[in-house]
């Protein structure tokens, strides 16, 4: 990582991120929440055939180094019938399986949020199935099944990073697990109902109120 991204994952003061305007350079200051904006966010670029999104307006960043993704966000949430948060995404038609491991989290209160989502669109409301990992509650399998909906949760206590999350998409039916190893997995929770022929599959970081930074690694998506 360059400096403009990797200083934002340096120490701080809590629930702030640390902007720095030059490559290279140490002429940084820290970011309040609500301080962020577009013209900042664009300095930020993810180095991949992803694209990064600001959720629910400007609260975040993501960027990648080798095999693994880091996303920092500011976002309200991934919860009721509004979201905001960062997402790394990229579109699917048709059946789609998305898996990561989420490896660490740093800051970001009990229920700040990482892992892997299903989007029907990119707007705050959008409908969408994530599988995610919290720092302390566990695993949250997150579904809105419509725009504007009141979001639902199916929790799996005793889990921690590091550890693997899961969404898979066969027709209709939306699958989301969790897996210690990537080899065996677990379900929390499944949905069935209409959607989109067209998707977006990616990484989601919310810190729930707060900053959380979170290091997202080995994504795949498939087909």
């Amino acid at each position: 990582l360059g400096a403009k991204v990797g200083a934002a994952f340096a120490g701080g003061p809590a629930g702030y991120l640390l902007w720095h305007r030059g490559f290279g350079t140490s002429n940084g200051h820290y970011i309040a929440p609500g301080e962020l904006t577009e013209s900042m966010l664009d300095a930020y670029t993810h180095p991949t055939t992803w694209t990064t999104e600001q959720i629910g307006g400007p609260n975040g960043f993501a960027a990648q180094q080798g095999g693994e993704h880091r996303l920092a966000s500011l976002g309200a949430d991934i919860w009721h019938t509004q979201d905001a948060f960062t997402f790394v995404r990229t579109p699917r038609t048709g059946d789609v399986t998305i898996q990561a491991r989420v490896e660490s989290f740093k800051e970001g209160n009990d229920w700040a949020k990482a892992g892997v989502m299903l989007r029907a669109g990119l707007g705050a409301a959008s409908a969408h199935i994530s599988m995610t990992l919290t720092p302390v509650n566990g695993a949250a399998f997150l579904v809105r099944p419509s725009e504007g909906a009141e979001t639902t949760i199916s929790s799996l206590w005793g889990v921690k990073a590091p550890y693997w999350v899961r969404v898979s998409r066969t027709g209709d039916l939306f699958v989301g697990s969790v897996s210690a190893d990537g080899q065996t997995w677990k379900e929390v929770g499944r949905v069935t109902g209409p959607a989109p022929t067209k998707v977006y599959a990616g990484l989601a970081a919310s810190g729930a109120g707060g900053l959380v930074r979170a290091r997202i690694s080995k994504a795949t998506i498939r087909p």
